[in-house]
Formats: C-alpha cells, sequence, structure tokens
C-alpha cells in the first residue's frame, strides 16, 4: 500500500505578510525586535538614524559579525529555514525567525538590510508594493550603488568596519490626523528611545559577564533605566534559584525606597511613565532582556501598600515555549511549576513593602487618634468606614464647653458631615500618582501649631490635654507650654 496522497498548498505571499503587519507590534517593540539580532550578532554598538529628508526614515546600524549572502538569505526567509526548537547560543535573542520582516513590515512598507561581511556589502529588500504585483515570496536584491544609499550615514561607510544595516521607509500607519507625518515620526521615535533604555538597560549598563553596549540616536547616547534604581535600593534579597525542565530561573526580590526618601528626578524614573501604583509587579529578563513587566500575573491586585515592591525574574532562552514567549517577545507567562514559589515570594515581597507604610507609632504612651477604622464584621467582608473619634480628650472637652444649645447640636452636626464628605477618592488618586501628602504627618512644632498651643492654653485647657493632642510632639509641647506660661505670668 502507498502513502497517503499529499498536495502542496502554497499561501499567497502578499496576503500572509500583509495579514501578519497586525500581529500587535507597537513601534518601540518593533525596534527593540531589530536590535535583538544586532546583539545576537555580536554587536557593541548600535546606531539609530533619521536622516533628513520629506519622507520618513529609520535608520538601525549595527557593528555585529555581519552577513554573507547565504546569511542574509537565511534572515530574509519568513520563519528562516532552521528549526525555532534546536538548541542555540544562551546570548541570542531571537525566537522564531520571524521578527526582523515582520517587526519592520508591521510599522512601514519597505525594510532593506544591507550587511558588511569580510569587506564584501550584500543587500536585499521586501516591498509591499512590489509584492502586491508579483505575489511571490523571493525578496528583491540590491545592487551596489542600492547598498552604498543604504549604509549612506552610518558607520558602515568605513570599508574596514562590519555589520548590518536595517531601513525602513515608505511609512503608511504613521497617524492619518496628523498635519506633519515627520513631527509624528519625530515623536514616536523620541518615546521609543525611551522604551529602549528600559528594555535593554541590563545591556547599556553592562555586568560582570556583559560587556557594555553602545547605543545612540542621532548621534545621543541612549542611558540605561534601571527599573530598580540599583545602589539606591534599600533591600534586595538573595536570589531563588528554580529549577524549570532542567533549566535555572534566576528570582529576586527588589523593595523601593518610600517616595519621600527620593529626589523628584528619581521618582519619575521609577515611575516608568505611570506611577509607582501601576509598575509593581514581577520584571521578566529573557537572556537579560525586558520581556515583560508590571504584572503580577493574575496571583495578586495592585495595591498601594505593595507599590514597592518589584521582582525581577531571570528566564534563559531555553524556556520560551515554557513561558509562552509571544513573537513581539513582549509578554511572557510563568508556567505552573514556578507559580506556587513566586506565591510565596511575592507573599513576602509585599509584606516588607507593606510595613513601610504602615503608621509609625508616635509615642511610647497610648496615644488617642482623631480617627477611627471600623471593619464590617464577617471574614469576606471588604467593607471598613472611617469615622472621627469623638472620645479624643480634646474633642470631648470642646464639645462639653458647647453646652446642651444649639452649639452642641451644630457642633455634631459638623463633624458627620466632616467624615461624609472627606474626600476619600481624591486622597486615594494623589496616592496612587505618588504624591506625597505634606500633612500626612506632624513633623515639627511650626509656627501654626505654636499659635493653637497658646490659644488653647489661654482658652483655659489643661496642658496634659495639649501635649496629647499633637502626637509624637508631646516633649516639644511640652517645652513650649512653659515658655508660654512664663510669658503669660510676665505680662
Amino acid at each position: 500500500m502507498g502513502g497517503k496522497r499529499k498536495k502542496e498548498a502554497i499561501p499567497s505571499a502578499f496576503n500572509i505578510i500583509s495579514s501578519n503587519r497586525s500581529i500587535g507590534y507597537s513601534f518601540d517593540a518593533a525596534i527593540a525586535d531589530i536590535i535583538d539580532n544586532s546583539l545576537s550578532a555580536g554587536a557593541t554598538e548600535v546606531e539609530l538614524s533619521s536622516p533628513d529628508g520629506r519622507q520618513p526614515c529609520l535608520k538601525i546600524t549595527d557593528n555585529g559579525c555581519g552577513m554573507d549572502m547565504d546569511e542574509l538569505t537565511e534572515a530574509m526567509t519568513f520563519g528562516g529555514r532552521k528549526n525555532c526548537e534546536e538548541d542555540r547560543d544562551l546570548s541570542d535573542l531571537g525566537r522564531f525567525g520571524m521578527g526582523l520582516k515582520t517587526a519592520s513590515l508591521s510599522q512601514c512598507k519597505r525594510v532593506e538590510v544591507v550587511s558588511r561581511k569580510n569587506g564584501i556589502l550584500v543587500g536585499g529588500a521586501w516591498d509591499l508594493d512590489e509584492l502586491k504585483k508579483n505575489d511571490s515570496w523571493e525578496f528583491l536584491l540590491l545592487d551596489e550603488n542600492e547598498c552604498l544609499q543604504a549604509i549612506t550615514g552610518t558607520f558602515l561607510e568605513k570599508r574596514d568596519c562590519s555589520g548590518t544595516v536595517v531601513v525602513w521607509s515608505k511609512f503608511d500607519r504613521l497617524k492619518e490626523s496628523t498635519q506633519n507625518q515627520n513631527d509624528e515620526f519625530a515623536r514616536l521615535l523620541d518615546k521609543a528611545t525611551q522604551k529602549l533604555e528600559l528594555v535593554f538597560h541590563r545591556y547599556l549598563q553592562g555586568e560582570i559577564d556583559l560587556k557594555p553596549v553602545v547605543m545612540t540616536y542621532n548621534g545621543i547616547r541612549l542611558k540605561p533605566n534601571d527599573p530598580f534604581l540599583t545602589g539606591r535600593t534599600p533591600e534586595i534579597s538573595t536570589p531563588v534559584i528554580v529549577d524549570v525542565n532542567g533549566s535555572p530561573v534566576s528570582i529576586w526580590s527588589h523593595k523601593l525606597l518610600h517616595p519621600s526618601k527620593l529626589t523628584e528626578a528619581e521618582l519619575k524614573h521609577l515611575c516608568l511613565g505611570s506611577t509607582l501604583l501601576e509598575t509593581q509587579g514581577f520584571y521578566v529578563y529573557r537572556a537579560k532582556r525586558l520581556i515583560d513587566y508590571g504584572t503580577w500575573f493574575g496571583m495578586a491586585s495592585k495595591l498601594e501598600k505593595t507599590k514597592l515592591s518589584r521582582i525581577q525574574i531571570d528566564i534563559p532562552n531555553t524556556l520560551d515555549s515554557e513561558w509562552s514567549l509571544d513573537i513581539k517577545k513582549s509578554r511572557a507567562i510563568p508556567p505552573q511549576v514556578i507559580r506556587q514559589e513566586l506565591r510565596n515570594i511575592l507573599e513576602t515581597a509585599g509584606g516588607k513593602s507593606a510595613i513601610t507604610f504602615k503608621p509609625r507609632k508616635r509615642s511610647s504612651g497610648d496615644i488617642e487618634p482623631y480617627w477611627s477604622r471600623e471593619k464590617k464584621q464577617g471574614k469576606d467582608s471588604r467593607y471598613c468606614r472611617y469615622s472621627i473619634n469623638r472620645e479624643h480628650p480634646l474633642i470631648r472637652e470642646f464639645y462639653e464647653r458647647l453646652g446642651n444649645g444649639q452649639l452642641r447640636e451644630t457642633f455634631s452636626v459638623l463633624l458627620t458631615n466632616f467624615e461624609k464628605y472627606f474626600p476619600f477618592s481624591q486622597v486615594e488618586y494623589d496616592l496612587q500618582n505618588d504624591l506625597e501628602l505634606i500633612d500626612a504627618e506632624v513633623k515639627v512644632l511650626d509656627e501654626q501649631k505654636k499659635s493653637q498651643i497658646v490659644f488653647l492654653h489661654a482658652n483655659g485647657f489643661p496642658d496634659e490635654l495639649i501635649c496629647k493632642s499633637y502626637p509624637g510632639l508631646e516633649d516639644e509641647v511640652a517645652k513650649y507650654l512653659k515658655i508660654v506660661r512664663k510669658i503669660s505670668s510676665s505680662s
């Protein structure tokens, strides 16, 4: 008996490539995918440049090992010709053999790749306008003049330099509403370079086993944006190593400094264009390149008390399938085998962050708070209520002095309305945006408090009651009351 009958079904090149343009690449993610190839080629310098001209154009140049014609053909082939499941170098940032083409064409209609190796220039291009005419899986070969034009203005113009330049042109997906495409293009590039400073921050700053890589944009050097502010992080746990299918996954827990101890520049640096609340979570690195960040992977909610927690996860490229790495290399999902370990680390890290936000005890004595917190009974209750503590000595003393008339009733109504209309939502919004409430803590005995103390003393309030009214400043208040009494007795 013969084998099963088969018939080859070759898809339309134009339809497949056009449909892949909508795979979901952002502008910065697409550029990062090109840089992945540069780093995999051993580049120590990556240059982004946008030549002046009537139409937007982007050149991404590296000083990697370069490619000959066979290697260029491999790079220009969708999906490549190698099995993506095969073992590869641990520093290889590639994945499916799709990134160069798919990432590029997600942003523009023409991508040119020109490379020099051993002094020989080779070049090829995918052009959607040409592809629509012939609908073939053949890419365009560039002649010498076209290759020289592509490398103009880059360091590949030096004949003794190896490397590759990727040129994007025919940008058809810039916002149609913009009056000036070049302005919109410049805005996207500025935003993208900021993201690159985060995604590749470990390459930019260098590590013990990672030589620093120089990246520039129009001659300006990119600076590493370390999301843990290494050197200013008060606490980093010892790494936890977890074996996943024979490959090690390293996990570090970082606790950031309280916002009040950060400079405005440092806080902006850590917020990553958002807030500490939104950027808390796991930070997943694949071969030291940031893949995914600012998520708890559904294991916890983003809470104010845990916003100082950031957990670094280092995974090797041998675990791509286990972590469900997508083509864009911008999303990863932890496998079940490691989730419980992550939950344990998350709980410990979250607890350390929460301690930082717990109210500090103001003094060794019993302090009567101005506000009371009441939690509804029941294990699953999510409701609590804040009310003014009517038993606070100062409030009770003032209430008694009002007598039994209308003033006492008016005062009670005022307290109730203060509770009812307290701007909890606005305070929550301000905290989530990492604004420091400057009156949240009584820190110093300023002129305003001194005036209040003089007023209370003059109206017969006992010294002990006045001291208790300023938790944390009892000693300072007592000393100031001695001065007030001395001045009063001499006048």
